[in-house]
């Protein structure tokens, strides 16, 4: 695979692709824009949980950001909450995220080190023992219960605080089928586990073993797990960390090493 002939796949929400998309044609590689996932802030009687927990007092010890949308469709509300501005630390789950908080005036008092996932956060020292502290994580609307589950094994009290859904895009099937049906995809970049479920759900299911065999470049080590239970059998590239650069970083590497 050479990396001037090699057509991308860009699953990110339409928002969000256009740095991605540039940084791949930088490496000379063309990009496919076809987002597989609609992001949508909630909103009316769709929020009264999400301003109810933010309301609750105590306030929280701690708020754990999921994702830059979290903070963008979740910052707004926690803002008008005076109390947690002025008392909550804030954990963000990746750069991305951290970048997200900071660039709205507020300092990040935990993120991972290297690994940018839910195990990267639970490897920190705030949340090895975190005994009766009260923890709401923000996120979109029925994500993993993962990280929730092994801070309330360490005595944590846990709520959720959902701000968005994740939704399947109403267009882009007929594109997607006619990508697999000519070939045209040599690689797909994937950043989220719900990104990666739709694209299946968006492409025929006659197409479904040619998306299995192609190769993926993964925001981070913990969706090859995903893409393994999907039937993926193609190659999984990780970036090298779990940002755009990073995705190309490791699409460039596996190219130089074909080459």
């Amino acid at each position: 695979m050479n990396n001037h002939q090699t057509r991308v796949l860009v699953t990110r929400p339409a928002s969000q692709n256009k740095q991605l998309c540039a940084l791949l044609e930088q490496i000379g590689c063309h990009p496919l824009a076809l987002p597989t996932l609609v992001i949508t802030p909630l909103a009316g009687p769709e929020l009264n949980d999400f301003t109810a927990v933010l309301a609750q007092q105590p306030p929280p010890d701690w708020l754990i950001f999921v994702s830059a949308n979290a903070v963008c469709h979740g910052w707004p509300f926690i803002d008008a909450q005076p109390t947690i501005v002025a008392t909550t630390r804030l954990a963000a789950i990746g750069q991305a995220t951290a970048d997200a908080l900071q660039q709205r005036g507020v300092a990040v008092s935990a993120i991972p080190e290297q690994q940018f996932d839910s195990d990267g956060l639970l490897a920190l020292p705030a949340f090895a023992a975190p005994l009766k502290k009260r923890i709401v994580i923000i996120r979109g609307r029925g994500g993993r219960e993962y990280l929730a589950e092994a801070l309330r094994q360490r005595g944590a009290n846990v709520e959720y605080g959902e701000c968005y859904s994740r939704d399947l895009p109403t267009a882009g099937a007929t594109q997607l089928d006619q990508w697999l049906r000519d070939g045209a995809i040599d690689l797909v970049t994937v950043t989220s586990r719900a990104a990666l479920r739709n694209l299946f759900a968006l492409a025929n299911q006659d197409h479904h073993e040619s998306l299995k065999k192609l190769s993926y470049a993964l925001l981070s080590p913990g969706l090859t797990a995903t893409a393994k239970t999907l039937g993926v059998i193609g190659e999984l590239l990780v970036a090298t960390e779990a940002s755009d650069a990073g995705i190309c970083a490791a699409i460039e590497q596996l190219t130089k090493d074909i080459d």
